[in-house]
């Protein structure tokens, strides 16, 4: 879904004309007032199936004449000329209204049984902030609103590079030490679940901390080439098993020449605690340009300048796939929609009731693989396996929410209220 790169006001209003909201008679509402059993108001019923298919909307071209009603044999049908209101009707479009007249000892409100221009969105009404990301049921508003392009944010472009000594692609013949790769791929699957184009995983050369010295050098220098490359396609590099200390006397991403120095994070939180990034050095010039701000109340604020600087990131998930499954969805996610300018960046945090009792540690946070459920009342209740390996692949496979443990002395009770992330 991309992201709105500026407000996107209605240019009519929707829907541009009355709709009808049930099979019935459409009637010039104004006519009907005054109506009582003392003095009903009747109207004629005519049938114009060749008009409605002929001109729909185009409400001159189906005029209503006063004094008269016309059948309609289903909803979402528009009203014809100066009608404004629907009187129900049971009957259906194959039996005819079965009627030649309609008798009314009450009046009609405008709009009755019946969708008015405007009623959806007002002309002049905005449709999608900066920042928002059209989601199919914005698209479909926008699309009604008679708009056909719009401004996005440019997307960045992102790649998934693996560098390990122990995960080879699964067509690879393998070591009995080594295993397939199922963190590339996983990546990839979550970032083309986000709605982003995810080229194939690329395999970097191999960098192991135990080889012969010249060996290792020269293969970190191919790997250093092979970076450099992706550095100059792709905006957004996400690795795992990338080098980060020295190796043949050659550091790591510090001395990469087009890499700055890489920022390691570390969370009190297991698993997902650690992982790091860092930006390329910058591929063109930056630029500058003054943007206009406004403040709460509409009026204009002082202008800022804005740096724009040509950089690519690059993201290192350690560890095994449920490691990098946590630091997928609690850092990953937000680090796309920042690049976005995603006016407010995922995750969503949530709150349930714990369904059972789970231990935690006195000083680390807990993520757990678990499921949310949607209790008969309503409620949300949280379950998930207890211990929970760390390198386990079973609990991901099966949760639908990562569930925060705080740490703290003694378990948590069913019942208590947690923070959630659906999945």
């Amino acid at each position: 879904m991309r992201v709105a790169a500026e407000p996107i006001v209605a240019p009519e209003n929707v829907p541009r004309v009355p709709y009808s909201e049930s099979r019935g008679l459409a009637l010039r509402s104004e006519q009907t007032a005054g109506a009582s059993p003392e003095t009903p108001v009747r109207f004629d019923i005519k049938v114009d199936v060749e008009a409605l298919l002929k001109f729909g909307a185009n409400q001159p071209l189906r005029p209503l004449d006063p004094g008269w009603a016309e059948y309609l044999p289903c909803a979402g049908l528009p009203l014809p000329g100066k009608a404004d209101a629907i009187v129900p009707h049971p009957r259906r479009y194959d039996e005819g209204p079965a009627l030649d007249s309609l008798v009314l000892t009450a009046s009609i409100p405008s709009g009755e049984g019946a969708l008015m221009p405007g009623q959806d969105y007002e002309a002049g009404t905005t449709l999608v902030r900066t920042g928002e990301r059209i989601t199919p049921e914005a698209q479909a508003i926008l699309i009604a609103a008679g708009i056909r392009t719009l401004r996005v944010v440019k997307r960045p472009r992102i790649i998934v590079a693996v560098a390990s000594c122990d995960l080879l692609p699964i067509d690879h013949a393998r070591e009995a030490w080594q295993r397939p790769d199922s963190n590339g791929p996983y990546i990839r699957s979550l970032l083309q679940r986000w709605g982003y184009e995810v080229p194939a995983v690329e395999y970097l050369p191999l960098v192991n901390s135990w080889l012969p010295e010249p060996v290792s050098h020269s293969t970190f220098r191919q790997y250093v080439q092979e970076l450099k490359r992706l550095v100059a396609s792709y905006d957004l590099i996400i690795g795992t098993g990338m080098p980060e200390r020295s190796i043949g006397g050659v550091s790591g991403l510090a001395s990469c020449p087009g890499f700055l120095s890489p920022i390691p994070v570390q969370v009190a939180q297991r698993p997902g605690g650690l992982f790091s990034f860092g930006r390329s050095q910058d591929r063109s010039p930056p630029r500058s340009e003054l943007r206009k701000h406004y403040r709460a109340d509409g009026s204009a604020a002082a202008l800022q300048r804005i740096l724009y600087e040509d950089q690519a990131v690059l993201v290192n998930l350690p560890g095994f796939t449920s490691n990098v499954g946590v630091l997928m969805h609690m850092f990953v996610r937000r680090i796309v929609d920042e690049l976005e300018h995603v006016s407010h960046p995922r995750p969503y945090w949530r709150t349930g009731k714990l369904s059972h009792e789970i231990g935690r540690d006195a000083n680390t946070h807990r993520v757990l693989w678990g499921n949310a459920i949607v209790t008969s009342g309503g409620q949300i209740t949280l379950c998930a396996p207890y211990p929970q390996p760390v390198e386990g692949l079973a609990a991901l496979a099966k949760a639908n929410a990562l569930i925060a443990a705080p740490s703290g002395q003694g378990p948590l009770c069913a019942g208590t209220p947690v923070h959630y992330l659906s999945l």
